[in-house]
């Protein structure tokens, strides 16, 4: 239930965890991993959807992971939250295809299924938000924009992620992305600290520093806090000055939560569910 208007939008919490109107539903045909879940607002459609990626690394996680964002659902948006292959199943850029084979899947059998398939958004958290942000990327350059990405904290640069911990003088709590073994090379398939620049280069800093000239960007959204252990809040800082410099005219909405470390409680909270639906919502219109 939303109380208050879209500028102080806040929401009550939900006791029911809404009923999925669809499990497990194949989206494509590389993995066993490659499945759906699928949540619909109440009244007829069809709706617009935002596909809802989880974190974990790019080693674990699952789509059921966390609630179902309600709030989204109230103003009528439809929750789609996938599963996309790990690293140790797929190297990059394997998930990230993952995240694009479903969102044509969406744009093509959406209307079955009760969805608009214009009008989308993907939201990602930690590893889920650099593969919404990278995946959303290659959706706009396919001629096939997400209308919003929403991303929460999620790595942009790999081969800097180290560098600006140490800038703010922290050690990463899962140990240096450099090392041959860490999450982000095992996804890259390399040791990031043999080839920086490589690393760099299939992320988001990468893909923007050859962006077309012109080429508009989707609104995008991001939140990361500042107590972060894992991802500092200083590559976001990357993603949305780079975001401007491929599209000086593009929408970006960063904000640095106080004190919050990676997926605590403010990021689930009224307040941030609160913008994420008002920044969705006058976008998928």
């Amino acid at each position: 239930m939303a109380i208050g208007t879209a500028a102080g939008l806040y929401f009550v919490a939900q006791a029911q965890r809404p009923a999925a109107v669809q499990t497990d539903l194949r989206y494509a045909p590389a993995s066993e991993k490659n499945r759906l879940d699928l949540f619909l607002p109440a009244g007829d459609g069809p709706f617009p959807f935002v596909i809802d990626i989880h974190g974990g690394n790019f080693t674990d996680g699952d789509k059921a992971d966390g609630p179902v964002p309600q709030p989204l659902l109230d103003l009528g948006i439809a929750v789609v939250r996938v599963n996309y292959r790990p690293a140790d199943e797929a190297q990059w850029p394997g998930p990230r295809d993952d995240i694009v084979a479903a969102a044509r899947f969406l744009r093509g059998a959406g209307p079955q299924f009760g969805l608009n398939p214009a009008r989308y958004a993907l939201w990602g958290k930690s590893a889920g938000g650099f593969l919404a942000v990278t995946a959303g990327l290659e959706l706009t350059r396919e001629g096939q924009p997400p209308r919003a990405i929403v991303d929460f904290a999620g790595p942009v640069a790999f081969g800097q992620m180290d560098a600006d911990m140490a800038a703010l003088d922290r050690v990463p709590g899962q140990g240096p992305a450099d090392a041959a073994n860490s999450p982000q090379s095992r996804l890259l398939g390399f040791p990031i600290a043999g080839n920086r620049a490589r690393a760099d280069g299939v992320g988001p800093i990468g893909v923007l520093g050859v962006w077309p000239a012109g080429q508009k960007l989707p609104p995008l959204m991001i939140r990361h806090g500042d107590a972060d252990m894992e991802v500092s809040q200083l590559q976001s800082g990357r993603l949305r000055d780079a975001w401007i410099a491929a599209d000086p005219s593009a929408t970006v909405d960063f904000v640095v939560l106080p004190g919050e470390g990676s997926g605590t409680s403010a990021f689930a909270s009224d307040e941030t569910l609160g913008e994420v639906a008002v920044f969705l919502t006058e976008r998928l219109q």
